[in-house]
């Protein structure tokens, strides 16, 4: 989230002196996400878009739990377990973008804000009847993300779109 945040920020501070930013190829996740905040429009229309690709499925039954501990470096780590399930499940390469998005952004939290003394954080995946459930148990304070406001693209704090990104990409 703070690579699009970033790429929002140059857009827009383009747009003040006239000028204009322009994607001339970007992912089709990147594409979707910027469709899904409504920043599209800020890139105009003229990039071009990679075919995504599809993913074998192989099913996994049950699931899978895992500890890392609350450092930096588990983030790369976690996304990369949770998206390996979420292919054997059967996810298309555009969901498993999502869902390492929302991942991602949610283990970073944990870490930054949740973890306490770099203890370690619990990370389950389930398959229930092929629907995806992850979760993460930590030692931290209770916290409410629905309280978090939508940002807008004027008013977005450095890190401050990673909850709105897991909104948009996750139920």
């Amino acid at each position: 989230s703070c690579g699009v945040r970033l790429l929002i920020k140059a857009a827009v501070d383009a747009g003040k002196t006239g000028r204009s930013l322009h994607i001339a190829s970007m992912t089709p996740h990147l594409h979707h996400v910027l469709t899904l905040s409504g920043f599209r429009h800020l890139f105009g229309d003229t990039a071009r878009i990679a075919e995504p690709r599809t993913a074998v499925a192989s099913k996994p039954a049950g699931g899978q739990c895992f500890e890392v501990p609350g450092v930096p470096g588990a983030c790369r780590q976690v996304r990369n377990v949770v998206a390996q399930f979420a292919t054997e499940m059967g996810f298309g390469q555009l969901d498993v973008y999502d869902i390492k998005l929302a991942v991602g952004e949610a283990i970073s939290n944990a870490i930054r804000h949740g973890s306490i003394c770099d203890e370690t954080i619990e990370v389950k995946c389930e398959n229930r009847d092929g629907t995806l459930t992850v979760s993460l148990k930590y030692p931290s304070s209770a916290f409410d993300p629905q309280a978090v406001p939508a940002p807008t693209y004027a008013s977005a704090p450095e890190g401050g779109m990673g909850i709105h990104f897991m909104r948009l990409v996750m139920d």
